[in-house]
């Protein structure tokens, strides 16, 4: 089995960095339920992450920055992100409830 995980995960990270694969996955746990039914991470470049917004979510987003910010980094390794850039979507669609990890 561990000799297909190169394999499968090599032309995922060519992609996308491990970083930012853990944000897109965690961004529920990161966030919260609430934050995370409204937002969608989108893009992880030069530490700046791209979230998708609904509604006038992106006011709330921006002044939750600095916390957000720690979470990730403290979630994913210090410096993965430095900034968030937020960008207006009504086509973002609330992820379903996740089961909370042990």
């Amino acid at each position: 089995m561990a000799v297909l995980l190169p394999r499968i995960s090599t032309p995922v990270f060519r992609k996308q960095s491990p970083a930012a694969v853990q944000v897109m996955t965690d961004w529920p746990d990161i966030v919260g339920p609430n934050l995370a039914a409204s937002t969608v991470p989108r893009r992880l470049y030069g530490g700046t992450l791209t979230v998708a917004c609904s509604g006038p979510v992106a006011m709330e987003l921006q002044h939750l920055a600095p916390a957000v910010i720690a979470r990730i980094n403290t979630t994913c390794g210090h410096g993965v992100v430095k900034r968030l850039k937020m960008v207006q979507d009504l086509t973002v669609t609330p992820r379903p409830p996740t089961q909370a990890r042990p």
